[in-house]
């Protein structure tokens, strides 16, 4: 058995490590007093001590670069400002502030760091901030994105066979077909319909030749995912429209790489289907982060999908640390902002309501009917508003 076998996997922030032991502090905050001269002791019980934990982990990769790469992950997440999720072995998922941690480089062993990490459990990270500064930080870091994903198309998709032109142009034509799909039952404008049209229809006759050049790949994809992102004004239609194109090459034929042309068109798609679901995903928070929402079950749908759909992508890529860590900011950013909004927003509850009918319940909580629709559209289930009765959503002022 292996050492990694008998260690425990931990992450931070997306970042894996193996856990060699845990200890953890908890308890109460306790103030001591104490009195010159006098044989007595008081106390004050100040509340519940948030838990702190200890991790002794180590690092490890089973090639110089793996290593490196691990490593230099780890790190940045410990670097990076606020407040992440640490996935402790023992105690599941915690909102934790990394402290200052140790890391000892043995040069006897290879491949192999020992850290000392140090985490506090924290609550959310609410703060009264300006959403339309939040709202800029992240078209900023979407614009950092969109240069990155340019820059790791540019350098890592290669093609040196025909038969490899050919697959990617093939890729490049799912591409667009898989787009004009989702289009089709979407309520765009006519204008805007052509302006996407015509682009596709562009990239399909021109598709085997953009698949033989880096270059030409990395503009047409970037290029085309920043049209996305600016098809509508509409926020909640513009990340129905990414959200819909992500998870993009899912469903791709596998590719056994055993000969180097293989592998080469199985790196090709994976870099494509990366770049595309990095763009959408970041197309997203631009949206999530635009949305007027009318109550907190919508904000936190979207933190979830957005959540999940952020660690598909850290799990599953093989685009350059850069990018990866300018996604993790853009990630964060965009949870703060919908945290934010989300403290001040209605929120739904549940009450038990005796057999009544909607427009009397409306009246007697809000004083008028204003929020009548609203609040028939929470409660979707209903068979009949004139007669309405137990569990009912309401929302608070």
């Amino acid at each position: 058995m292996s050492l990694l076998d008998e260690l425990h996997p931990a992450a931070f922030k997306g970042a894996s490590f193996f856990i060699v032991t845990a200890n953890k502090t908890a308890g109460r905050k306790i103030v001591i007093y104490d009195y010159p001269g006098k044989d007595i002791t008081n106390s004050q019980d100040l509340g519940k001590l948030p838990a702190s934990f200890t991790l002794n982990g180590t690092v490890t990769g089973t090639t110089q670069l793996d290593y490196f790469t691990a490593k230099k992950r780890l790190e940045t997440a410990l670097e990076s400002p606020g407040a992440g999720l640490l996935l402790h072995p023992f105690y599941g998922p915690i909102n934790c502030v990394a402290l200052p941690y140790t890391v000892v480089d043995d040069t006897g062993t290879l491949n192999e760091a020992q850290y000392t990490l140090p985490f506090r459990k924290v609550g959310k990270e609410i703060f009264p901030t300006s959403t339309s500064t939040d709202t800029s930080e992240i078209i900023a870091l979407n614009d950092e994105i969109v240069d990155n994903v340019y820059s790791d198309l540019s350098e890592k998709y290669a093609v040196n066979s025909p038969l490899n032109r050919q697959d990617g142009g093939l890729k490049l034509n799912n591409l667009t077909n898989t787009i004009r799909n989702i289009l089709i039952s979407l309520q765009l404008s006519t204008e805007n319909k052509e302006i996407i049209n015509r682009s596709l229809s562009d990239i399909d006759e021109n598709a085997f030749i953009i698949s033989s050049n880096s270059l030409q790949m990395a503009d047409t994809i970037t290029t085309l995912m920043q049209q996305l992102a600016n098809l509508t004004d509409n926020s909640i239609l513009s990340y129905d429209i990414n959200s819909s194109l992500f998870g993009f090459g899912n469903d791709d034929t596998k590719i056994n790489p055993s000969t180097t042309d293989l592998q080469e068109r199985a790196t090709n798609r994976e870099i494509i289907n990366n770049a595309v679901n990095i763009l959408a995903l970041s197309n997203m928070y631009m949206a999530a982060s635009s949305i007027d929402y009318d109550n907190d079950e919508q904000i936190d749908a979207k933190i979830i999908e957005l959540k999940n759909n952020y660690n598909f992508i850290i799990n599953d890529n093989i685009l350059s640390n850069n990018t990866l860590d300018i996604f993790y900011n853009l990630n964060a950013s965009t949870r703060l902002l919908l945290e934010n909004i989300e403290v001040n927003i209605s929120k739904v509850i549940l009450i038990f309501v005796k057999t009544t009918d909607l427009a009397t319940l409306v009246y007697n909580y809000y004083g008028s009917l204003d929020r009548y629709d609203e609040i028939l559209e929470l409660n979707d289930n209903l068979v009949d508003p004139m007669i309405i009765s137990g569990n009912i959503k309401i929302l608070t002022n």
